[in-house]
């Protein structure tokens, strides 16, 4: 009896792809991608869904969009649901949700209501838009939030009344500057934005603030390291490791995030004040591995890639370090392609990057788009 095809549409086909892409953490763009998804899916499930089948599903652009509907439901497994039809209505929901700010999922040619009232500057209803959203907003949906924020800024000239009116909202702070957080300062003024974002924020009110106060810190220490700006990188750091009173209890309850920058940045400060810290790398390194231990693999990813990023000021130690890192957790490094072997360290550590802003950045991809 031949197996059941089921029709899929073009936004269905390529939300399911971005929910693969971010169960691997690469973008699928070639053969070698998706013979690799094939081998990652028979190791989780057991079951096989073969190269050419997600090529031809994912990659052809003259495909019917018919899988079978064994296929969906092997995928939907792998994604951590219990059926395709489970995915498939989670899938409609968030496609859903962009309608509420104007977007037309999947369809790069026209540009939402929300993205385009950001772009003229039109903030009084965008601002209205936001201050419906309260915390208890799924996290799939804040990220959804957060990425049209993220694209729309950076087409625009000139953010500085974004961040000066949108930097309170909660929906703004979780979604934009926490979830689509962007390291690499590629936003125009993003430097003020994160500046407006630390307004008010006293580090010893609460748990959240120190948590805050700690990561948007860390991400300006580190842009002023990278752009050679050593006596911010010194204003920064006393701040972070002279002045600020830590309750260790406290490093415990905040998140892997905001925590191993932290901890790990003190690299840079150090280094600008006496070169490298042989003996704080040490005491890091260990750390690393200790905690590596016990978190999952999102939060394992986060602080590989942060020991990583910040030994760009030792290739050495950078190169013998992924290496170590690699022997360690095996199940972390197999999940990338076969080619990832023969590209460059920096090019390697990209690969175990789970920041939203650098993925869509890098990879020239949209979330649910």
């Amino acid at each position: 009896m031949p197996q059941p095809k089921y029709k899929i549409s073009k936004q269905l086909l390529k939300s399911l792809k971005w929910e693969l892409e971010k169960k691997v953490y690469y973008p699928i763009n070639s053969k070698l991608d998706c013979n690799k998804v094939g081998e990652l899916i028979l190791k989780t499930t057991g079951k096989s869904v073969s190269e050419s089948t997600l090529y031809r599903m994912l990659l052809r652009p003259d495909n019917q969009h018919s899988p079978y509907l064994h296929t969906l439901e092997i995928l939907a497994v792998f994604l951590n649901y219990k059926n395709w039809f489970e995915l498939e209505n989670r899938l409609f929901e968030l496609i859903q949700f962009q309608y509420t700010f104007g977007a037309i999922p999947n369809d790069t040619n026209y540009t939402s209501l929300l993205s385009y009232n950001l772009r003229v500057d039109s903030l009084k209803p965008v601002y209205q838009f936001f201050e419906q959203f309260s915390s208890d907003l799924s996290l799939d949906k804040k990220a959804i939030l957060g990425e049209e924020i993220f694209l729309s800024l950076k087409n625009c000239d000139n953010n500085l009344n974004f961040f000066k009116q949108f930097h309170s909202l909660p929906i703004v702070r979780e979604g934009f500057f926490e979830i689509f957080a962007d390291p690499d300062f590629t936003l125009p003024f993003y430097e003020i934005g994160l500046t407006y974002y630390l307004k008010g924020i006293k580090p010893h009110d609460s748990v959240k603030s120190f948590q805050d106060y700690l990561f948007a810190n860390s991400l300006l220490l580190r842009h002023y390291f990278i752009s050679g700006k050593k006596d911010k990188v010194l204003e920064i750091g006393s701040s972070l490791y002279q002045n600020l009173e830590i309750d260790k209890n406290i490093l415990t309850e905040i998140y892997i995030y905001p925590k191993i920058r932290y901890l790990s940045y003190k690299l840079f400060y150090n280094y600008v004040q006496k070169g490298f810290d042989e003996l704080y790398w040490e005491w890091l390194y260990d750390y690393s591995i200790t905690i590596c231990a016990e978190l999952p693999e999102l939060e394992k990813r986060i602080v590989i890639h942060t020991i990583l990023d910040v030994l760009q000021i030792d290739a050495t130690r950078q190169e013998n370090t992924y290496n170590n890192y690699k022997v360690l957790y095996p199940d972390l490094f197999s999940l990338h392609p076969t080619y990832v072997s023969k590209l460059s360290m920096s090019e390697k550590i990209d690969y175990l990057d789970a920041n939203g802003s650098r993925f869509i950045t890098k990879n020239r991809l949209k979330v649910y788009s």
